[in-house]
């Protein structure tokens, strides 16, 4: 690797010695300037993962010492360890206070050297609170200060940050020159700082795909690391090759590195890499499957130091979804809603499935049975206030969309909404509508327009259709024979029957372009009966299949087939006067309504059932 920090162990302990008990006391006896150098030497046992007392101490005097009628640049140099000290350790909120005064002070600062290590230190709390655009800002900026001043020192580490933010951002491209740029520079291989190069690379693998060759660099990482007493970062890159195992499927692999790392954060104390092996092996559980109930307990210790720090990322790389994964079930579970909520909302996460309770969807469409819209939960008007043809806009982007995948054209569009508009006045239209829509919809993130194509984003807008439309591919599939197959099998055709609660618009006055969507759903809800009700049925679950079948016809009175299902049902639970009844209430529905007598079918079986 390099240079080893491990012959600087006696050092550190020296140094923790004539530091005890009062390490306050101490420093009052020295010129201001040392005691600071003193309190920035304290960054050495920070990396080394220090659980020392002396180092909490040591981060409150470097804040003291700010506040003190020195010069800006002393001031500055006091702040950077606190600053880093407790973003290692997670306590943000106090991080994000130091970083606040030195970001004051640095407005008088000269010297570049602190200047640009202060930036540093903000880059690395601004990607911890998944804030990527200001950690490249910051990034910039002390590039361009090193470039102005020729303080080459902290080159490799600036590189290292920008891609550390790439990475947190997915911008896998920029990670990759970057990279490229250090890979490229022998001088960097003579520097201790190669590891994290290596490090970062190992991260760029992952996040492409590359499993092999990132869990061979962490491998080797963590062996140079431990060699050289760097060990927060070692933890670190134990819950990085966890990340890479349990991507890979591998998860006692994984849970064997990430418990080493929880215990070393557990004892340095840092509820920050607790909090990341903590999610990690989360996921490792869950994944898998096999111990659902262990996996909610990590799950739940970490979303409650996630509650108590008010973190916002997830690192040492952030896979959105696994985040995805992860809220889902602590959603689904109870745990932590009102925190998991605002962390969703901060990282744009889309869920892992169709339809997860209390997934803080800014925008809700229900389609299905009544028209609505919900606001962040908030019902908004769909009548009076909503011109008529706002809404039908919405509407025709569902109704229109392929395969519930609520993508249109703007041509498309105009021709169903302004078949009568001819040239710009049907685009003028659509143009004032999409306007209004958006407006209506609280921001344009709601909906884009791009390529001539407009869509609703996931992102922003749950529409009950396609969460309706996914439960029923999920149906078709054939549960597996064990317990909990058959329980996800009855659950997810819940979901499905309580999404379903009526045929596309069915309070909405009948447009042509509405019903091709309407028929389209329809046979996709009564596909999902058959299925349902048949594999029930096999399984000899009638009460089961007799009940879905008589919701099916409380949905939709002239489903004649669904009461065909439900007189067989009858029939084979040996219930013949149900199932007569069935047939009787089937032909009255059939002749009242629609004026038509039941099917040759129909009649045949109610045969069967009278011989």
């Amino acid at each position: 690797m390099g240079d080893s920090l491990a012959p600087a162990a006696p050092w550190a302990a020296h140094y923790c010695r004539l530091l005890e008990p009062d390490p306050k006391a101490v420093l009052a006896r020295l010129p201001d300037e040392a005691a600071i150098r003193v309190i920035g030497a304290g960054m050495l046992l920070g990396i080394c993962g220090s659980s020392h007392p002396v180092l909490p101490a040591l981060a409150s005097l470097g804040r003291e010492y700010a506040t003190k009628s020195l010069s800006a640049d002393l001031r500055m140099q006091a702040l950077i360890f606190p600053a880093a000290y407790w973003s290692w350790t997670g306590d943000l909120r106090k991080a994000r206070i130091a970083d606040t005064d030195a970001s004051a002070i640095a407005l008088h600062a000269t010297s570049p050297a602190p200047l640009i290590y202060w930036l540093l230190v903000h880059a690395q709390l601004c990607w911890l609170t998944g804030e990527e655009s200001k950690a490249f800002e910051a990034v910039s900026r002390s590039e361009a200060l090193a470039l102005q001043s020729g303080v080459i020192v902290l080159n490799t580490m600036l590189g290292v940050h920008r891609v550390y933010a790439a990475l947190g951002a997915g911008d896998l491209a920029q990670a990759d020159r970057v990279l490229h740029d250090l890979e490229s520079d022998t001088a960097v291989e003579e520097e201790a700082r190669w590891i994290y190069v290596r490090n970062m690379r190992a991260g760029f693998y992952l996040l492409s795909g590359d499993f092999e060759r990132a869990r061979d660099l962490l491998t080797q990482c963590i062996a140079d690391l431990d060699a050289s007493g760097v060990l927060f970062q070692a933890a670190t890159c134990r819950i990085e090759l966890g990340q890479v195992l349990m991507l890979e499927g591998r998860h006692a692999d994984a849970r064997a590195h990430l418990d080493l790392a929880l215990q070393f954060a557990r004892v340095m104390p840092t509820d920050l890499l607790a909090f990341h092996a903590l999610m990690a092996s989360a996921y490792a559980w869950l994944a898998e499957a096999k111990d659902t109930a262990h996996g909610l307990a990590l799950l739940s210790e970490a979303l409650a130091i996630g509650k108590r720090r008010e973190y916002r990322n997830c690192h040492p790389w952030w896979i959105p979804k696994v985040m995805s994964f992860l809220f889902s079930r602590a959603l689904d579970a109870g745990i932590e809603p009102d925190y998991v909520r605002r962390f969703i909302r901060h990282r744009k996460l889309t869920p892992d499935a169709a339809d997860v309770p209390g997934w803080p969807w800014p925008v809700r469409v229900y389609t299905l049975g009544a028209f609505r819209v919900l606001q962040d939960g908030d019902l908004q008007h769909a009548g009076r206030k909503a011109p008529r043809r706002v809404l039908a806009l919405l509407q025709a982007i569902i109704a229109l969309g392929a395969n519930g995948a609520h993508s249109v054209s703007r041509e498309r569009l105009t021709e169903a909404l302004w078949p009568d508009a001819e040239g710009d006045a049907a685009r003028d239209a659509f143009e004032i509508a999409l306007h209004r829509l958006r407006k209506l919809l609280h921001g344009d993130n709601a909906i884009r327009l791009e390529g001539g194509l407009v869509t609703l984003d996931p992102r922003h807008v749950w529409v009950d259709t396609q969460a309706f439309e996914q439960f029923a591919e999920e149906i078709q599939r054939v549960p597996g024979a064990s317990a909990a197959g058959q329980a996800a099998f009855t659950h997810t055709v819940e979901k499905a029957l309580t999404l379903y609660a009526g045929h596309f618009l069915a309070d909405q006055i009948e447009q042509p372009w509405a019903l091709p969507a309407r028929e389209r759903l329809r046979s996709k809800f009564e596909r999902l009966i058959e299925h349902a009700g048949a594999h029930w049925e096999r399984t000899h679950a009638l009460a089961q299949a007799t009940h879905l079948y008589q919701r099916a016809i409380e949905l939709d009175p002239l489903a004649e087939a669904v009461y065909r299902h439900l007189m067989r049902a009858h029939a084979k639970a040996g219930r013949s006067a149900e199932a007569l009844a069935t047939y009787r209430r089937c032909r009255h529905m059939l002749s009242v309504v629609l004026g038509i007598t039941p099917a040759p079918e129909t009649e045949a079986l109610r045969d069967s059932l009278v011989a």
